[in-house]
């Protein structure tokens, strides 16, 4: 799956919608994946790379499909949202996801998680 067609399945799968204001040199208005690409944007799903680009076509790593999830599924891992740095909250990862954990009251919540093979 590509970096492309993984922005096509969030954007569907969450409903994101806008045009942002932030730009990438290689995806162009008349790109068949623009719009969901600017919506993952708008949310703050995405930031791109920091040379402006977001490279559509490469195939998704483990690690961005991590980030791109859980940002889709929870405000707490979007920059400015809130911080993970809380004393209270232990964000933690294994095999089968990611999850956040209440160290005051033992909570575990999952932010994101590998789905099993059919």
């Amino acid at each position: 799956m590509t970096r492309g067609e993984m922005a096509i399945v969030l954007q569907k799968e969450f409903n994101l919608n806008g045009i942002s204001n932030k730009s990438f040199n290689d995806v162009s208005a008349g790109h068949k994946a623009y719009e969901v690409i600017q919506a993952l944007a708008k949310n703050k799903i995405t930031n791109g790379y920091l040379d402006g680009i977001f490279k559509s076509g490469n195939i998704l790593t483990r690690a961005h499909s991590t980030v791109f999830m859980a940002r889709s599924m929870s405000n707490y891992f979007i920059s400015g949202k809130a911080s993970l740095h809380s004393k209270n909250v232990i964000v933690w990862s294994d095999y089968f996801g990611v999850y956040k954990t209440d160290v005051t009251t033992n909570e575990t919540q999952t932010l994101a998680c590998k789905k099993s093979p059919r």
